[in-house]
């Protein structure tokens, strides 16, 4: 799907997308991992698949009166979907992801700020695993490059095409290979940004994927 983004007039400088869909246990941890790093030059968009547990509640419950965004689909339709939505509604002139059941650093939003400084048209991120699995990842340093869009920040206007809201697999290799060149611009984040929830059952990925 093409994306045409409205031109925007009052940008901030990053837009954090969380798609959720039925994480209650997990949600809290998540964004007590994010909320309190928040700045005035950026901001949070969570978009919720229609959750059928308390996880809308729980997100509701946690934000109170903070100025975020929370936007429950009007149909169960999958975390490519939720993505597309938070990317169309948000106003961010560079775009990061986060899943739900995984959690950020403390010096997330921080660092990415400062790497912004050199208008890179996207960034590789390091991150680390955890659960049934504990490895760590260092951008830059892989023979072979992790295909997640939670690794990385987009700008804007480089993305011309959606997540395909068709596939049940493989949707964050397909959104890289139609909006990534050789011709862009890469920055490098060394320091571990990310951390990925590993081994459990019915995670955000594996929810999606199972409901095709």
């Amino acid at each position: 799907m093409i994306l045409a983004f409205a031109q925007l007039s009052n940008m901030v400088k990053l837009s954090i997308i969380i798609p959720t869909y039925n994480i209650s246990s997990y949600i809290v941890e998540c964004l007590s991992s994010v909320v309190p790093q928040l700045t005035d030059e950026c901001e949070l968009t969570i978009v919720d698949d229609c959750s059928t547990d308390d996880t809308v509640a729980t997100i509701k419950k946690y934000l109170g009166k903070r100025k975020h965004t929370l936007i429950v689909n009007s149909k169960n339709s999958g975390v490519s979907h939720s993505r597309n939505v938070g990317m169309i509604k948000s106003t961010g002139k560079y775009l990061a992801f986060i899943d739900g059941d995984d959690r950020v650093t403390p010096i997330y939003i921080s660092t990415i700020l400062e790497a912004l400084k050199l208008e890179r048209d996207y960034y590789e991120m390091s991150w680390r695993s955890f659960g049934t699995e504990n490895k760590t990842w260092i951008a830059g340093h892989l023979k072979k490059s992790n295909t997640s869009v939670w690794c990385r920040v987009f700008k804007r206007n480089i993305i011309l095409y959606l997540f395909d809201e068709n596939r049940s697999t493989g949707e964050d290799t397909k959104f890289l290979r139609e909006n990534i060149n050789v011709d862009l611009t890469k920055g490098l984040i060394s320091d571990i940004m990310y951390e990925y929830r590993r081994g459990r059952p019915g995670s955000l990925i594996t929810t999606y994927r199972e409901k095709g």
